[in-house]
């Protein structure tokens, strides 16, 4: 991660919206290179992760966004699960809240129509024994919930973009040679690229792939994708003397 950068005094929107200005980028054209929809770049930037579909959509996305400003994805990945971690206990004490404020609310407006019966008898008082119909058909209900959420985890499951891990070269390497060798690691059934070329991934679904360098700045772009799956891109830039 750049120097100038206090992770532990900064938030993960803060240090992203603050590198992206130093940098110069408009938040529109990042979006457009990314192919990230601006508005769920935004709510990374303003710390607001519940507007972006689920956590596995904002880690692909804060993880390419670090990648493209040059910060290191694995520092932002860990305060951004301590942000979110915050966040989501205090949207559940915000939620819990509401909730309490809106029974006391309805118990104050009606507090006068309120009528004290006769208490009732204590056998009245007794529960009820469940009958064995009854327990089937919970004991139904909640299978088929399960049921439920299950398909639509696996109907979902094209939909998340592939995981996939680059184990060299480093982001921001500086050599004097020609070639570079890019070895990693993506999910099965994912296709993966480099620079727009397709790579072949070997039976555990590792890579390398030999990219030709210019002398400069050179910017390696490797994405993998699924059928019907947003794509996962991580950038590595390679300084040729």
């Amino acid at each position: 991660m750049n120097h100038g950068t206090s992770v532990q005094a900064e938030g993960v929107g803060e240090i992203l919206r603050t590198n992206r200005l130093s940098l110069g980028h408009q938040l529109s054209d990042v979006a457009k290179f990314l192919r990230i929809a601006e508005k769920y770049l935004a709510a990374l930037e303003a710390g607001d992760y519940y507007k972006i579909p689920s956590p596995t959509y904002a880690r692909g996305f804060l993880e390419r966004y670090a990648e493209f400003l040059n910060l290191d994805p694995t520092e932002l990945l860990d305060l951004y699960y301590r942000e979110s971690a915050f966040s989501e206990v205090k949207q559940r004490v915000i939620s819990q809240q509401s909730v309490a404020q809106k029974r006391l609310f309805l118990f104050n407006n009606h507090k006068n129509k309120i009528s004290i019966k006769p208490a009732p008898a204590l056998h009245l008082l007794r529960p009820k024994k469940i009958k064995d119909n009854d327990l089937q058909k919970i004991v139904g209900a909640i299978l088929s919930v399960g049921l439920v959420v299950y398909l639509a985890a696996v109907i979902a499951q094209p939909f998340f973009p592939p995981q996939m891990k680059i184990f060299s070269p480093t982001n921001n390497l500086t050599i004097d040679q020609k070639t570079i060798l890019i070895k990693g690691w993506a999910d099965k059934g994912a296709i993966v690229k480099i620079n727009g070329q397709s790579v072949i991934k070997d039976n555990n679904n590792l890579f390398v792939e030999e990219v030709p360098l210019s002398q400069g700045l050179n910017i390696i772009r490797i994405s993998a994708k699924k059928i019907n799956s947003p794509e996962n891109v991580i950038l590595r830039q390679v300084f040729v003397k």
